[in-house]
């Protein structure tokens, strides 16, 4: 083999151990050698930095496992390779500095309250807080159906309602009465909660009922419908085991 090869040879290997370093000591992955490291936090990468890596592993694994094996047959394809490593490498460093403005891990939830029987005069209610979100929702029962579906069913309906005080956001927001009704935004997430709370419940046992889910937002800052669907479900649940004991 000639002094080159072996020249070759050691370059990818070096190459191969400081992106396993990068990753154990930014991502703190697990697992032994490149591929097996990068695979661990492949969630966490973008996809072609995640090829990048597995193209350097692919490399590194047949220069320890083949004998006399050539990694590179010309200078064009060593530079090929090294700018492959660069990129890799500067893609881990910047991957780990973009920070989430509240410092929390790529996969990491934001902290969850929820506070069952949040409203004295519901049925049921809650307020569940994700980070700085916080959401207040209620359910109502009401023994009788919308009128577009009495006489044609003798089981229970489920729906929703979704609102956002005008200061739950930075700025002012008008409320929706005074711009002639809800938006398509409003009409979407109701339509969601309804759908999601009727997918999960026995309504055949509810009677002729309609339990009402109003859910309203008290601050917003991201994630106001799944933390509207979590809520209402929990107020959901408190006010079924009512309607079971009555």
């Amino acid at each position: 083999m000639s002094s080159q090869s072996i020249e070759d040879i050691a370059l990818v290997i070096n190459y191969a151990k400081r992106l396993e370093t990068l990753l154990t000591e930014q991502f703190g992955s697990r697992g032994t050698g490149l591929h097996s490291k990068a695979t661990d936090v492949k969630d966490r990468l973008p996809a072609g930095l995640f090829e990048a890596l597995k193209q350097v592993a692919s490399i590194r694994n047949l220069v320890a496992h083949e004998e006399n094996y050539v990694p590179f047959h010309s200078q064009k394809e060593r530079d090929r390779f090294v700018k492959l490593c660069a990129s890799a490498e500067k893609g881990l460093t910047t991957q780990h500095m973009f920070t989430r403005t509240d410092n929390r891990a790529p996969d990491e939830l934001r902290p969850v309250r929820i506070t069952p029987g949040f409203l004295a005069n519901a049925e049921g209610s809650a307020l569940i807080e994700m980070g700085n979100t916080r959401v207040v929702c209620a359910a109502s029962i009401e023994d009788k159906l919308p009128p577009h579906l009495r006489g044609q069913r003798s089981e229970g309906w489920v729906t929703a309602e979704y609102g956002m005080l005008p200061r739950s956001t930075h700025t002012r927001t008008q409320r929706e009465m005074g711009r002639g009704g809800p938006s398509g935004r409003t009409h979407e997430i109701q339509r969601l909660i309804g759908r999601s709370l009727r997918a999960i419940s026995n309504r055949s046992v509810m009677g002729e009922r309609t339990i009402t889910l109003d859910c309203d937002v008290l601050q917003a800052d991201g994630g106001t419908r799944t933390a509207a669907i979590t809520g209402a479900y929990v107020a959901f649940s408190i006010a079924c085991t009512r309607l079971l004991k009555e």
